[in-house]
């Protein structure tokens, strides 16, 4: 899905991939989640953070959730982290961590809700998004 939304907090589902897509201020340009239903059990993340400007230090942390009794629980966090000094011959402005969890129960309801935050200059700024939710099913989407 190629959708960049502006607004506070906004959604889209489109055939089993929910996505959130979160406009940001003086650092942060754009921070994306997304699930799908691979099948199987399957759930594929994506989840991406786009700065104005070149970072010391990103960070993206997805926690995958499943909703039980009507309340979302977390089911296992995923925390990724580049830092400048790591990659001092690249520009250091954006960083996208995609993969699949596997084995998930399914006839549940999955969301993504990710942790966005970047370094620069000795400022920091973060933020959050988070995916609707969608039906995790064994034939996937």
């Amino acid at each position: 899905i190629g959708v960049r939304l502006v607004g506070s907090e906004m959604c889209i589902r489109d055939t089993g991939i929910a996505v959130g897509i979160e406009p940001r201020g003086s650092i942060i340009d754009t921070a994306t989640t997304r699930i799908s239903n691979l099948g199987k059990g399957d759930i594929g993340i994506i989840i991406e953070t786009l700065a104005h400007i070149e970072c010391d230090k990103i960070k993206n942390i997805a926690i995958l959730q499943r909703q039980e009794d009507g309340k979302w629980v977390e089911v296992s966090r995923y925390i990724y982290d580049a830092k400048k000094e790591d990659f001092p011959t690249e520009d250091l402005s954006g960083m996208t961590n995609e993969f699949t969890v596997k084995n998930q129960k399914t006839g549940y309801y999955y969301r993504v809700v990710g942790v966005h935050y970047v370094e620069s200059n000795g400022k920091g700024q973060s933020f959050m998004t988070k995916t609707d939710g969608i039906k995790i099913t064994e034939y996937g989407d």
